[in-house]
């Protein structure tokens, strides 16, 4: 469809002209019964001087005031549209143009306006309904001809759309909007001369109309002429210095130019012309060198000591050039004055995310109490305790605070991804896909929602789902390497290698990184079986990234999946040989001469691989659970510790020991070690189970039953596992509630119903419950 949406809303408000004297000795003569309309005039008479001075914020307020006297004027709704568009305020100028033609369906100033918007919006049906009803109230109309030679252009009739516009601009035009529009036409032909022509002629009757200048400025530029477009841009800020959009407009271009000092020389005059404008001072520090930044923002603080947008904004710009001491001391100001206000609580938040940030979790919690006792509802507050939750892995915790956000807001597209990641740390999967849906119908550009339900479909083994998730974000962004990436394995998984090729090829195009390109080309060989071109990609690949894991790890699992295991052994041995210090080749070589049961060489390999890369958590695993199989189960437990000591967030390292010392009969160790697990991690499902069986089966007194059924009891809404029920349910049975360990056996056992030891405690549950019949009836 041709463009023409690039029409300016930014014309100059129509003005009220005083009540005459007459009106106002009436209105005294009347007496009570005027006094309405009197009030009504004071706040159009307010609205004008307001107008005139650029103060738009004070002329809406005394328009909307004007509107509640007298809700049928359709005058003021008129100028309370203008108001809204010098505001920028699409949406309010657009729906109060709509309500003007309820109350008049002529208002021409109103049609040609909602004109003007239905033409950026490309709504032909639209822009025709306008055209028809300017006909009926004058069947030559010349905006309405304009307008139906701009449907024809939309149509793709460029040619009779532009004879119609050539025979309205022969007519000689003065009206402003039917210029605009005429102009409108010929620079969607790309005819930037003859469009300048037309808009420079209304300038001669109207040397001052906004919406033209605006218009020849863009011309101008389109005609690669920016200097005469500056002079265009000054003479409207001349017009209406008032109006810091027109300043900003004159920036950007300066800046488009590469002239930086001059765009911010604009807006220091226009902070000059109104130096108690803290928006003004804002724009001012957006345009600053970033050096230079934190003076503008004590300038503007000086000129304006008591705002505190200003300060938070000095309290991040601290943040963000690594000032976390006078951040935190502006942020301290704030709440030392402000208290319990809300500036003061916001305050209160943005130290509690410091000290997160900085590993001060009980600090960071206790702030967040302070503030959520104070305003419950506090929406900074929830989303950094939902946030803090999710990295805990608390999904139920972290579902709560976004909930309660989304309460007071419920289309916010970013907490709604948020409460998708809580549900799915919840084990609550559908709810979790509806959260996740609900963000990117709200927001197509939320790709980190759109990615989860891609995930998700491939998780339930819906690829083609997937592919229409993945898809939808590359509408959006096409070249959204992630994304690519992600549609790559998605075919090679259903073995769509044509379609996985086309992906390849889009990656190349996207400028993907080399390293990446070629890992994914051996993995699409390997998949087909291409063992030469897989072999040579993985090595291209290796060559970029000599000390990466992922095209070794390939190669080497393409050469034990072909029964080469001797191949990749010798393969590792010249790597190693070659690189001593290769941060993952030793331990991939102890995995192969484990698989050619060299278990000494083996252990060898692994031990060199743990002083080489201890950071690497697989091999100390590894090497643990291979001296354990022959036995050594002292020097298995060593090594685990001994790599935790190294790797104390490693939880992977940290559940190994815990189950050896379980294995082992090491019960109050294994019992500390969970504990100590979920201290760090509280929301490791695994370990909470692990640590409740060890209290129930192997402690069994009340206190240790408490504290099992403590660690359980979310396990009935935290997942559908039946393992999990089963432990909750035992736990009860050993507590004495048999009734409620039957009910949760039962849905275990309908989830699981072949499963050998869920039929075993129903059984016995059942039985102790008083049930015997149920009982015998499923051991039947």
């Amino acid at each position: 469809m041709n463009n023409l949406s690039s029409l300016r809303f930014s014309g100059h408000p129509p003005y009220i002209l005083a009540p005459t004297m007459f009106v106002l000795c009436l209105s005294l003569l009347v007496g009570a019964c005027g006094s309405a309309e009197e009030r009504k005039a004071v706040y159009l008479e307010k609205a004008e001087k307001f107008l005139d001075e650029g103060n738009f914020p004070k002329a809406r307020v005394a328009l909307k005031n004007a509107v509640k006297i007298d809700p049928k004027d359709a005058h003021t709704y008129f100028l309370l549209a203008r108001v809204a568009e010098k505001e920028q305020e699409w949406s309010q100028a657009f729906g109060n143009y709509l309500h003007i033609l309820d109350l008049d369906p002529n208002h021409r100033a109103a049609l040609t306006r909602l004109a003007r918007f239905y033409l950026a919006g490309q709504q032909k049906q639209k822009v025709s309904e306008i055209a028809g009803m300017l006909f009926k109230q004058n069947p030559h109309d010349q905006l309405g001809e304009t307008l139906r030679a701009s449907v024809l252009f939309m149509d793709g009739e460029k040619n009779k759309s532009l004879a119609k516009a050539q025979e309205i601009a022969v007519q000689n035009p003065t009206d402003a909007e039917t210029l605009i529009l005429l102009a409108a036409v010929f620079s969607a032909n790309k005819e930037f001369e003859k469009a300048h022509a037309l808009l420079k002629s209304g300038l001669a009757a109207q040397p001052e109309d906004v919406d033209l200048l605006n218009n020849v400025a863009t011309t101008y530029l389109a005609m690669g002429k920016p200097q005469e477009a500056q002079g265009v841009l000054q003479k409207i800020i001349d017009v209406e210095p008032h109006v810091f959009a027109h300043h900003e407009k004159l920036a950007k271009l300066y800046l488009y130019l590469k002239q930086p000092d001059q765009a911010r020389a604009v807006i220091r005059k226009a902070v000059e012309r109104e130096p108690d404008n803290e928006d003004r001072w804002k724009q001012l520090v957006a345009y600053s060198e970033p050096s230079q930044r934190e003076q503008v923002l004590l300038d503007a603080l000086e000129q304006l000591p008591h705002s505190l947008s200003l300060r938070f904004l000095l309290g991040q710009l601290y943040e963000f050039n690594k000032q976390p001491e006078k951040a935190r001391a502006t942020y301290e100001a704030i709440v030392a004055e402000e208290e319990t206000s809300d500036p003061g609580l916001k305050a209160e938040v943005q130290l509690a995310r410091m000290d997160f940030s900085d590993k001060k979790q009980e600090l960071a919690n206790s702030r967040l109490e302070k503030v959520l006792h104070e305003s419950p509802r506090q929406a900074d507050a929830l989303l950094l305790k939902g946030k803090i939750a999710l990295g805990e892995r608390e999904g139920k915790e972290a579902v709560q605070a976004f909930r309660t956000v989304l309460k007071d807001n419920p289309n916010q597209s970013t907490v709604l991804n948020l409460l998708g990641k809580g549900h799915l740390l919840s084990g609550e999967f559908q709810l979790a896909h509806e959260s996740f849906e609900k963000a990117v119908e709200l927001n197509p550009r939320q790709f980190d929602a759109a990615m989860a339900l891609a995930r998700l479909s491939v998780k339930n083994g819906d690829y083609p789902k997937a592919q229409q998730y993945l898809e939808s974000i590359l509408t959006e962004a096409p070249n959204h390497l992630e994304t690519l990436g992600f549609l790559f394995k998605v075919y090679v998984a259903q073995n769509q290698w044509s379609e996985a090729e086309k992906v390849l090829v889009r990656l190349r195009e996207a400028k993907g990184s080399p390293y990446a390109i070629d890992l994914a080309d051996g993995l699409l060989a390997q998949a087909r079986q291409q063992w030469d071109r897989s072999k040579k990609s993985f090595e291209k690949a290796m060559k970029a990234k000599p000390n990466e894991l992922a095209p070794l790890t390939a190669l080497i699992k393409q050469e034990l999946f072909r029964k080469r295991s001797a191949e990749a052994e010798r393969y590792l041995k010249q790597l190693v040989a070659k690189n001593p210090e290769h941060p993952y080749a030793s331990g991939l070589l102890g995995a192969v001469l484990v698989q050619r049961k060299d278990q000494p060489a083996a252990l060898s390999a692994y031990k060199r691989q743990t002083e080489v890369n201890p950071a690497w958590i697989d091999p100390w695993r590894d090497w643990a659970m291979l001296e354990w199989s022959s036995g050594k189960k002292t020097e298995a437990i060593r090594i685990l510790k001994q790599g935790f000591s190294l790797n104390p967030d490693a939880i992977q390292l940290a559940t190994a020991l815990a189950s050896l010392y379980q294995a082992n009969e090491q019960i109050d160790l294994a019992i500390q070690e969970y504990e100590a697990i979920l201290v760090k991690n509280p929301g490791a499902v695994a370990a909470a189970n692990n640590l409740a069986y060890l209290l129930t089966d192997k402690k069994g007194d009340q206190e240790s039953l408490a504290r099992a059924l403590a660690l359980t009891k979310s396990f009935n809404s935290k997942t559908p596992n039946p393992l999990l029920l089963d432990t909750l349910a035992w736990v009860h049975h050993k507590l004495g509630n048999h009734s409620e360990a039957v009910s949760l056996l039962r849905n275990a056992v309908e989830k699981a119903p072949t499963h050998p030891l869920l039929n075993y405690h129903y059984e016995v549950v059942s039985i102790q419950a008083g049930d015997s019949r149920t009982a015998k009836k499923h051991i039947e």
